[in-house]
């Protein structure tokens, strides 16, 4: 969890705004005073250098008189008085510069152009007292005073910030005011403008609590509350931040009564124990999840890979706390891994309507930004235990072996997600991978992280069947095709493929029975009626033309497709849909 207590304007930060202006106001005169001083001692530094040009002038003009009298040249030769007098102004220039006057001693040069040193001693003054004005006398807000009034005289008040994201702030929002509703009595609910005073009404957020439920929560306002049975006043503060606009909560009490941040601590408590998402299905960024309703029966496995994950999922739910209190662990770590559409996700989606009170956290690479998502979720997993966490496919979220890539930025936060310094009691992990012979070896190779490797294969022949049959009892259709033949003909089909012959057999047969859309206007009632109950009968020569359509898009999926590969199967497809 991020939170953080910017020092805020308005909103919910009236309490310390006008200390904060009070020292910028006290560092804007300090520097104001340093540039004075800085150009007194350069003005005093320019008079004393004049003084001493002023000496070094007199020594001169008794020199010029001197030769004024008697002035020859190197010849012997008398010369003019001025000549002489501007040969030894010369060399008395060269040997120091002493043209300083009173007018330019008060100039001073700037990226402006010169100016007076009284002009620049006025701006200075100016922008000292023009950056707020003249600081006037501290005036409290009116939320200042209200809650000076709410609690004692001799209360030494302190506020308790927390910055959060939407999603969680929104939450917590929810969470604080079912709080306050169970255990506090509410004084007064308001909400104050920006300015030093005046009140406008409070706002409601409309937030999601459930898959399927609603409600309105307080999202910008003000609090007066005080605990049922102990008497403790507090007040509770929750708006948008004043820079990004996130939800923030601001919770003020009386230091000598204790800490203002318990009332967080209490709602957090809350929020784990009863919140919305206790025993629920969330992804990563804690949107619920609305699941299919999968029941067990639904996957099939072969007996003996069902038995195995049910007795290290549900019944390592059931036993978590026997095997604490045994010294054992009280964490699983299960990878599942096989070929794509061999039942990994169908399994997982199953855990997720079988979870009993087991709160479940569906991590992809979609809901992960960073690598603190990571472990995010699984803080979220801990306190919210029992809990499930569900990896999508965790070759995306940096498993890939490090010998055949360079690291990932995620693997490192993953691996002490899985097992750090921070233990995983009551947290079971179920990662899914399509390879997972390339995962990397802390993660095959480390019980604790991963106790338990289940590699789901193509089901066998019984298996296809019982698909089959399956789909065409869900279809509600006629089989006129020997069921076991087409079972045995479809080896190494997973159950997805076999899912896809059956859907290709009915898309044929609505096509040559002409039901479309551009020719079911314009038949009758009786003749669609007629067509109907004519799909409810699967042929052996129909089922043939799906099973060649099927084959051909499995060829291109194995080995890809060139150019002749691209043609034959548009011949194909061609050859059956006209």
């Amino acid at each position: 969890m991020n939170d953080k207590n910017p020092n805020s304007r308005g909103g919910t930060g009236n309490i310390t705004g006008n200390s904060n202006q009070s020292k910028r106001d006290a560092r804007i005169h300090d520097r104001a005073m340093r540039i004075a001083k800085a150009m007194e001692t350069r003005k005093m530094t320019r008079m004393k250098d004049s003084e001493q040009g002023e000496n070094k002038s007199w020594s001169s003009w008794r020199r010029e008189q001197s030769l004024r009298e008697c002035a020859k040249d190197d010849d012997g030769e008398n010369i003019g008085p001025s000549t002489a007098v501007q040969k030894n102004q010369d060399d008395d220039n060269m040997n120091n510069d002493t043209s300083y006057t009173e007018e330019n001693e008060n100039m001073i040069e700037t990226p402006f152009g010169e100016m007076e040193l009284v002009v620049i001693n006025q701006l200075v003054e100016a922008i000292r007292d023009g950056w707020h004005g003249t600081p006037p006398p501290h005036v409290p807000s009116q939320q200042q005073r209200e809650v000076d009034t709410f609690f004692a005289e001799d209360a030494d008040v302190h506020t308790d910030g927390h910055h959060m994201s939407v999603r969680r702030g929104l939450l917590y929002f929810h969470s604080i005011s079912q709080l306050i509703e169970a255990e506090y009595e509410v004084h007064r609910t308001t909400n104050y403008t920006s300015g030093p005073e005046g009140e406008r009404p409070c706002t409601f957020t409309e937030i999601q609590i459930g898959p399927k439920r609603t409600t309105e929560v307080l999202s910008h306002g003000v609090r007066y509350i005080s605990h049922k049975k102990t008497g403790r006043k507090f007040v509770v503060v929750v708006g948008p931040n004043d820079y990004d606009g996130d939800p923030e909560m601001t919770i003020i009490g009386d230091r000598n009564e204790g800490k203002a941040n318990e009332l967080w601590k209490d709602m957090l408590r809350w929020f784990h124990r009863q919140g919305p998402l206790k025993g629920q299905v969330v992804d990563a960024r804690w949107n619920f999840i609305n699941h299919e309703d999968v029941d067990l029966d639904d996957v099939v496995l072969d007996h003996k890979l069902r038995t195995t994950l049910e007795i290290n999922v549900f019944e390592f739910l059931k036993r978590m706390d026997e095997l604490e209190k045994r010294g054992l662990a009280a964490s699983r770590g299960i990878l599942i891994s096989g070929p794509p559409g061999t039942g990994k996700t169908l399994f997982c989606t199953s855990i997720m309507a079988n979870r009993e009170e087991a709160t479940v956290i569906y991590i992809t690479s979609e809901d992960i930004e960073r690598p603190s998502d990571i472990a995010n979720a699984y803080r979220l997993a801990r306190n919210l235990s029992p809990s499930i966490v569900i990896i999508e496919d965790i070759d995306t979220l940096g498993g890939i072996d490090r010998t055949q890539v360079h690291g990932h930025p995620l693997l490192g936060e993953l691996l002490n997600s899985l097992s750090g310094a921070e233990s995983n009691s009551g947290v079971i992990t179920i990662a899914t991978s399509n390879f997972a012979h390339s995962l990397d070896a802390a993660l095959r190779d480390r019980p604790g992280r991963f106790d338990l490797m289940v590699e789901l294969g193509p089901p066998d022949k019984k298996l296809r069947e019982h698909l089959l049959r399956s789909a065409i009892s869900r279809m509600g259709i006629i089989a006129d095709f020997n069921i076991s033949d087409f079972a045995k003909r479809c080896d190494g089909y997973t159950g997805a493929w076999l899912v896809e012959l059956m859907t290709q057999a009915l898309l044929l047969n609505h096509h040559y029975l002409g039901i479309n859309t551009s020719k079911s206007k314009q038949q009758t009632k009786k003749a669609l009626e007629l067509a109907a109950k004519r799909t409810e009968r699967f042929t052996t020569e129909l089922m043939e033309e799906a099973f060649k359509l099927v084959e051909a898009r499995r060829e291109f999926a194995r080995q890809g497709m060139d150019n002749f590969q691209h043609d034959k199967f548009t011949q194909n497809s061609q050859a059956l849909y006209g």
